[in-house]
C-alpha cells in the first residue's frame, strides 16, 4: 500500500477520521471539566553519593563508576517508593485526620461511621506502627479495617504513589519528591514527610545490614588471620627443624665456595704434570751412584722437611674445608711453607752429593719440585673430597627448597585471603557509615500559593488527537488486513486475469437503462456506469469479431451476473444487434424472473414446444429471451449436450449474439459443460468479495478456457476505486477534499489551457 492509495483511503474514511475524534473531545471534557484544582509540592533530599567534599577511603584518583552512581541512585529511588515508606507517609495523613481538626480531605463515609473508643483505637494501633515502622496486615481483624479506612481516605499505598514523583535531579546528588493533590497542605505535608520517613527507615535498615556485614566480615577476617598465622608458625617450625636460615643465601654460599673450589683445583691439576716433567729432567742430571750418595746422607733432614710436609697437607686440607677465606690458616701455611724452604737450603748445604761435582742447585730444586708436586697432589685430592661434600649439602637443598616454596606460596595465598577480607570490612563500615551520615534534607516542601496550570485543555486535545491516530492506525490495519476485490488494480493483483471491463456501484434500487442511454443530462453516478457500460461493449465486440455464442458465468454466486448481461444485451441492441438470452443457470433463473419469460427451455429441449413458443418477447427492441424454470440438474442432463448444442443451434436462427448465464463454477458444473458450445466466455466478479481457496480451482477453470475466455468483469466497484483507470470522475468536492486531491497528485497549480478561438 503506497502513501497516495493509503491518503485516498482516509479521504474516503474522512467520516470516521471526524467523528471518532470528536466522540474522544466530548467525552473526555465531560469527564475531566469538574476535575479540582491540583497543588504541587516539591522536596529535595542529598544523598552524599556523588559529594566528593565528603570523607573517601578509596585511592587517590580512583573515582566511582557511572554504572555503581545510577545502581546506588536507583537503590535508593526504588527504597523511597517502596509499600513500606510510603505506608509509613499514609499511617501519618490518617492519624492526622483523626487527631486533629483540620484534616487534609473531607471524612469518608467510612470514617463518619466510626465512634471516639475507635478512632482511639485506631490512633493506638497507627503510633506503634509508626514506632515500629511495620506495616499493616489482612490476617488482623482491626488492622484490615485501617487497611479499609485508608483506601477509603485515598491515603493508601496506590493512591499515594499514584500521585508521587520521585526521580534524581540529572547528573546531580539530590533526589527530588513532588506530589500533587487538591490541598496544599496535603502536597507539602506528604513530600516532607516522605523524606523524613525514608531517612529513618534506610537509617535502621542500613544498621542491621552494617551489624549483620561487619560481624560477618569480622569473624571471616580473624579466621583467615588465624589461619595466616598458623601457616607461618609451620614454616618456622621447619626451618628450625632442618637448620635453614636464609635458604636462598646458603645456597649461593655453597655454590660460590664451589666455584672457588673447582677454580683452585684445575689450577693444581694443571701444576702436577709441569712438576713432573721438572723431576724428570733433574733426575735425568744424576748418575745412579749419586742419587744413592745424595738418599742416604739426607734421611735426618728428610724426617724434618716429611714433618712439615705432613704439617702443610694438615693445613691444606683445613684450608680448603674452609672456603679458601680462612686468613689465619693461610698465614700458617704461608710460615710452615717458609720452614720448609729453610729446611730444605740447610739439608741441600750440608749435604751434598760429590765434592767434585757442583750440583747442589739441581738438588735444591728438585726436592723443592717434588714437595710441590706432592702438596698439589694432596690438595687435589682434600678439593675433590670438599667438593662431593659440597654437592651432597647442595642436593640435600633440593627438597628443602620445595617444602619452603609450598609453605611460602600457602602464606601468600592466605595473606592475600586475610587483607582482601580486612579491606571489605573497612570499606563496609565506611560506606555505610559515611552514607547515613551524609543523606540530609536540603530543600523542605511549602504549600503551593496557587494551583498548577489547567491541564483539562490540554487532556481534551490529547484525547483528540490520541483517537485521530488511532483511527488512523485502525484504517490502515483494517485496509492491509483487506482482502476485498476492491479496486481493477487489487484485482488484478490477486487473480492475474484480464480485466474486460468494469461497472461502477449504482446506489440507486432500480436501473432504467432506457433513461442512462436516452437521457443527455445525467447523475456523475449514471453518466460513469453509461461510459464504462459503453467502454465494455467495444472490448467485447473486438472479442467477438464475429463469433455468435457468449456465455457469462462466476466463481461464486451473488456477483451481479444477472445486472451484467441485462446491461450488455440493451447495449448491443442500442447498436442494432439483435440479442437473445437464453437463461441457462438453472440453480438461480434470475432472467426469467426479471424479464417475466416462459420458463420454456426445458420443454423446448424435449421437442414439447416450438421454438416460436420457446422465445419470449420483451419489452426492448432486439432483445429476446428463453427462460428457464430451474432446478437439480445440469445441460449434460438435459438429453446430452450434443442435443442441447443442436436444439440452441436451432432456437438462435436470425440473432447476431446469443448471450447464456451459467451457474457458480465452485458449486455447479454448468459453465464447464455450457463452455462446449460457447464461443467467449466472461466471469464477473463482486469488488466486495474475496477469493477464497475454492475461488482458486475455479479461477484455473476460467485459465484453462483457454482463448475462449475473453476476460473478467468487475463489478459493484468504487467510484474512488475507478479513477486508477478512468481518471478524474466528475462530483461534488469541497475545497478541502480538491485541494487534497492536488497534493496526492501532487500538482498544486493544475493550470489547464484556455481554448483558443479561430477568427
Amino acid at each position: 500500500m503506497d502513501i497516495v492509495n493509503f491518503i485516498k483511503i482516509l479521504l474516503r474514511r474522512k467520516l470516521i477520521l471526524f467523528i471518532l475524534p470528536v466522540i474522544a473531545i466530548i467525552i473526555t471534557y465531560f469527564l475531566v471539566k469538574n476535575l479540582p484544582d491540583v497543588y504541587k509540592s516539591t522536596a529535595q533530599l542529598a544523598t552524599g553519593i556523588t559529594d566528593e567534599s565528603q570523607l573517601s577511603i578509596t585511592a587517590e584518583g580512583q573515582a566511582l563508576q557511572q554504572f555503581d552512581i545510577q545502581n546506588k541512585f536507583g537503590n535508593l529511588i526504588e527504597l523511597m517508593k517502596s509499600k513500606k515508606v510510603i505506608d509509613l507517609v499514609g499511617f501519618k495523613l490518617l492519624k492526622n485526620d483523626l487527631s486533629t481538626s483540620k484534616p487534609f480531605r473531607e471524612p469518608s463515609k467510612l470514617m463518619l461511621t466510626l465512634n471516639q473508643e475507635a478512632k482511639t483505637n485506631v490512633l493506638k494501633i497507627l503510633d506503634y506502627k509508626i514506632d515500629s515502622m511495620q506495616s499493616l496486615t489482612n490476617a488482623i481483624a482491626d488492622e484490615r479495617g485501617i487497611i479499609e479506612l485508608l483506601e477509603s481516605m485515598k491515603y493508601d499505598y496506590n493512591s499515594l504513589l499514584t500521585k508521587m514523583k520521585v526521580e534524581r535531579e540529572g547528573s546531580s546528588d539530590f533526589i527530588k519528591v513532588e506530589f500533587e493533590s487538591e490541598n496544599a497542605d496535603l502536597s507539602a505535608f506528604v513530600v516532607n514527610t516522605e523524606i523524613l520517613e525514608f531517612i529513618r527507615y534506610f537509617k535502621k535498615l542500613t544498621a542491621i545490614k552494617s551489624d549483620v556485614a561487619l560481624n560477618y566480615f569480622a569473624d571471616l577476617a580473624e579466621q583467615k588471620k588465624q589461619e595466616l598465622d598458623a601457616k607461618i608458625d609451620d614454616l618456622k617450625r621447619y626451618k628450625m627443624a632442618n637448620g635453614v636460615i636464609n635458604l636462598y643465601e646458603q645456597t649461593k654460599a655453597l655454590v660460590d665456595q664451589k666455584s672457588e673450589l673447582e677454580l683452585a683445583r684445575e689450577q693444581q691439576n694443571k701444576n702436577i704434570p709441569a712438576l713432573k716433567e721438572a723431576i724428570d729432567l733433574i733426575d735425568n742430571k744424576f748418575t745412579g751412584k749419586e742419587k744413592l750418595y745424595f738418599e742416604a746422607d739426607a734421611r735426618p733432614y728428610n724426617e724434618r722437611i716429611v714433618s712439615l710436609k705432613d704439617r702443610i697437607k694438615v693445613l691444606t686440607d683445613e684450608y680448603i674445608t674452609k672456603g679458601l677465606d680462612d686468613k689465619d690458616i693461610e698465614n700458617q701455611l704461608i710460615e710452615t711453607k717458609k720452614q720448609l724452604e729453610a729446611e730444605i737450603t740447610i739439608a741441600s748445604d750440608k749435604f751434598l752429593m760429590d765434592p767434585n761435582a757442583p750440583k747442589d742447585e739441581l738438588v735444591v730444586k728438585r726436592i723443592e719440585y717434588e714437595l710441590d708436586l706432592e702438596i698439589s697432589r694432596y690438595a687435589v685430592q682434600s678439593m675433590d673430597k670438599e667438593l662431593g661434600r659440597l654437592n651432597q649439602l647442595v642436593m640435600s637443598f633440593a627438597p628443602k627448597e620445595a617444602e619452603i616454596s609450598a609453605y611460602e606460596r600457602e602464606i601468600t595465598v592466605a595473606q592475600d585471603v586475610y587483607l582482601m577480607i580486612l579491606n571489605k570490612y573497612n570499606l563496609a563500615r565506611f560506606d555505610n557509615m559515611n552514607l547515613v551520615e551524609t543523606m540530609k534534607q536540603t530543600e523542605f516542601g511549602e504549600p503551593a500559593n496557587k494551583p498548577e496550570a489547567s491541564k483539562k485543555m490540554l487532556t481534551v486535545i490529547l484525547a483528540g488527537v490520541v483517537s485521530l491516530l488511532m483511527s488512523v492506525v485502525l484504517i490502515f490495519v483494517l485496509e492491509y488486513i483487506d482482502q476485498t476485490l476492491k479496486s481493477p488494480k487489487q484485482f488484478t493483483k490477486i487473480t492475474n486475469l484480464e480485466l474486460l471491463g468494469n461497472l461502477n456501484r449504482v446506489k440507486k434500487s432500480q436501473i432504467n437503462l432506457k433513461d442512462i442511454f436516452s437521457e443527455s443530462q445525467l447523475d456523475p453516478e449514471s453518466e460513469l456506469f453509461r461510459q464504462l457500460l459503453r467502454s465494455m461493449r467495444y472490448s467485447l465486440s473486438e472479442k467477438l469479431n464475429g463469433k455468435k455464442f457468449l456465455l457469462t458465468t462466476s466463481t461464486e454466486d451473488n456477483t451481479g451476473k444477472t445486472l451484467v448481461i441485462s446491461c450488455l444485451a440493451y447495449s448491443f441492441a442500442l447498436i442494432g444487434k439483435k440479442v437473445l438470452i437464453i437463461d441457462t443457470n438453472f440453480s438461480h433463473n434470475s432472467l426469467t424472473i426479471n424479464f417475466g419469460a416462459s420458463p420454456s427451455l426445458e420443454d423446448f429441449l424435449e421437442d414439447l414446444v416450438s421454438v416460436d413458443n420457446a422465445i419470449s418477447k420483451t419489452s426492448m427492441n432486439n432483445i429476446d429471451v428463453v427462460g428457464c424454470r430451474g432446478g437439480s440438474y445440469s445441460p449434460d442432463e438435459l438429453g446430452g449436450l450434443q442435443n442441447f448444442k443442436n436444439k440452441i443451434v436451432n432456437l438462435t436462427h436470425g440473432y447476431d449474439l446469443v448471450m447464456m448465464e451459467g451457474a457458480a463454477l465452485n458449486k455447479h458444473s454448468d459453465a464447464k459443460e455450457l463452455s462446449n458450445i460457447s464461443d467467449l466466455i466472461i466471469a464477473v466478479f463482486s469488488a466486495n468479495s474475496i477469493v477464497e481457496d475454492s475461488d482458486k480451482y475455479s479461477i484455473d477453470a476460467l485459465i484453462s478456457f483457454g482463448d475462449k475466455f475473453a476476460g473478467a468483469v468487475l463489478n459493484n466497484l468504487s467510484t474512488e476505486y475507478l479513477e486508477e483507470v478512468y481518471g478524474d470522475i466528475a462530483k461534488k468536492r469541497s475545497w478541502f477534499r480538491k485541494y487534497t486531491k492536488k497534493i496526492v497528485k501532487r500538482n498544486l497549480s493544475q493550470k489547464k489551457l484556455k481554448d483558443t478561438q479561430v477568427s
